[in-house]
């Protein structure tokens, strides 16, 4: 009797397999155990491009099994690293870099002592800033200010009490070359339209259609392939925009 109970014990464990038609189907759910599965903690407090390539150029030579490592340029100002696929079809996220991008006033009305600042301080060197600084120099907090706007171009005028009356044209459009990417690379220049209100706040706009930002990931581009020439010939890095 315990035999025969025992023996009926295992056959209901049993999963059994019914085919009906041309479709198979089992009278148990099967569960797959997984297996430990141990990943890296991604490292993300980089915010310079080398300390990617010194990173990848250590790490690429042995300590990783899922090679090629892939550097994605996925932002003007972020790199990520990530490992080729497992027996699993499973990547690693290594690490990640930031560019430690200042505040320029871009898109943003600002008082003309702040975009002064801002001019000196977070934008390179151009004919044409020179020209913006020129002028909001000759704006200063004791001037009145009225402005004349077409759509194509402005002008101002701005009167310094009974000494100073003078009429200007600003240009439509100025070339500017702002801090907006990784410091290592040459920063992308870029058109901004530039606007001035009776208050004397001014606004510099982007506009060249978002085209700085392909510049800025080919300068990134190009900077880590370069540092990470040896790797990539060998197989073991790729680079990708």
């Amino acid at each position: 009797m315990l035999a025969k109970f025992v023996e009926t014990i295992a056959s209901m464990a049993e999963n059994k397999e019914h085919k009906i038609g041309a479709d198979t189907y089992t009278d148990r759910q099967v569960i797959r155990v997984e297996e430990p599965y141990y990943t890296p903690h991604i490292l993300d407090d980089f915010s310079t491009l080398d300390s990617i390539i010194t990173m990848v150029k250590r790490e690429a030579s042995g300590n990783i099994q899922e090679l090629p490592l892939f550097v994605h340029v996925s932002l003007p100002n972020s790199v990520n690293v990530f490992s080729s696929y497992d027996e699993k079809f499973r990547r690693r996220n290594l690490y990640q870099s930031k560019a430690d991008v200042p505040h320029t006033g871009i898109n943003y009305w600002q008082s003309r002592e702040e975009t002064l600042i801002s001019l000196r301080a977070n934008y390179c060197p151009t004919p044409d800033l020179e020209y913006l600084l020129n002028l909001l120099g000759i704006v200063t907090d004791e001037s009145s200010v009225k402005e004349s706007d077409n759509g194509i171009t402005q002008t101002v005028t701005a009167k310094k009490g009974i000494q100073m009356n003078q009429t200007i044209t600003i240009k439509p459009k100025v070339t500017l070359k702002p801090y907006r990417t990784f410091i290592e690379v040459d920063q992308p220049e870029s058109e901004f339209i530039l606007r001035m209100n009776q208050e004397g706040a001014v606004l510099i706009k982007e506009a060249d259609g978002g085209a700085w930002r392909m510049k800025a990931k080919k300068n990134i581009y190009d900077y880590l392939t370069e540092g990470l020439k040896e790797l990539i010939d060998t197989g073991n890095v790729v680079v990708t925009l």
